[in-house]
């Protein structure tokens, strides 16, 4: 999507260079897996979470826009005797963990999409390269900001488009993303926020937000994942979604909800106007300029073969 996104006048950031997220954009949930070293149910998480949601209240009552790492920590101390946790063993590894996170370049200052949001624009997240606990954090907070802003109609209609997204959305209750999109595939039309979601691994995506989604672009897929479609292939028939492991490129099968896609059928999708850049690599070009003579003919092959055998070579 780099090269797409330049040919249609958009623009490439990537998390820590043209794009940071505020701690307030995060949830506790956020803020907990992104913090090292925190074990689940003790009393430095409990601190960590505590002042947190305090801070994040400030954020909800106008009493303040954002809040740094260093506001954070500095805060931690201040809501350590609530809890009675102001004993040093609590107090001082809770601050140390929180300071770690200045380890994450993609917490800064909010992204303005108010200001960059205008009709035609295109905001390409270049996410190459992160972990995906950090993934499926940038994940949630981007979908929760957009979310709030088209409810405020702060935004124009906007889509969402996310791909390989059984990385961020699987079949986990608890993961925040995964409920984020829950929510915007269930309602996020109502408030003018679309969303596109590609994945080459349906089998391993949240069934709720699968179908939730209105139109589906059902592409070649192998047969063991067909199970995973099972519910939204609407009038589909049989013959048509088996023909699916062997559709050829370009080809697709198209359903959806009747207020969308009346009856199910088969269409070929134009080829891409924009730079492809997801290209499967041409493993022997690049042999070829770093100095391999090239694949010899099969007949060159049969013949060193016999030769081998005439000599008693081992093959």
């Amino acid at each position: 999507m780099i090269e797409a996104a330049r040919q249609l006048g958009g623009r490439n950031v990537r998390p820590g260079d043209g794009f940071t997220l505020p701690l307030g954009s995060l949830t506790r949930e956020d803020l907990i897996e992104a913090v090292s070293g925190v074990n689940r149910g003790t009393n430095i998480e409990t601190l960590i979470g505590y002042t947190f949601d305090s801070l994040s209240r400030q954020i909800a009552q106008g009493r303040r826009s954002e809040f740094s790492v260093d506001e954070l920590v500095a805060e931690i101390e201040v809501q350590a005797p609530f809890l009675k946790m102001e004993a040093a063993n609590t107090l001082r590894p809770a601050q140390q963990r929180v300071r770690a996170l200045e380890r994450l370049k993609y917490i800064g200052r909010r992204f303005d999409w108010v200001g960059t949001l205008k009709p035609g624009a295109f905001i390409n997240i270049d996410c190459r390269g992160l972990l995906l606990g950090d993934l499926r954090i940038i994940t949630a907070a981007v979908a929760r900001d957009l979310q709030n802003l088209a409810r405020q109609q702060k935004i124009p209609f906007t889509v969402l488009s996310i791909d390989e997204f059984h990385l961020v959305a699987p079949n986990e209750d608890k993961l925040v993303s995964t409920q984020v999109l829950r929510e915007i595939a269930r309602i996020g039309r109502h408030y003018r926020l679309g969303l596109v979601l590609t994945t080459q691994s349906p089998a391993d995506v949240d069934r709720a937000v699968l179908k939730r989604m209105l139109t589906r672009f059902v592409h070649t897929i192998e047969r063991d994942q067909l199970d995973s479609l099972r519910g939204i292939f609407a009038d589909a028939p049989p013959e048509m979604i088996q023909s699916l492991a062997k559709l050829p490129r370009g080809t697709c099968v198209l359903t959806g909800v009747a207020e969308t896609i009346r009856h199910a059928t088969v269409v070929d999708i134009r080829t891409r106007v924009t730079h492809h850049g997801g290209a499967t690599p041409d493993v022997f070009g690049d042999l070829r300029t770093r100095g391999w003579p090239g694949k010899k003919p099969l007949s060159e092959i049969i013949q060193d073969d016999d030769r081998d055998g005439e000599t008693g070579d081992a093959g």
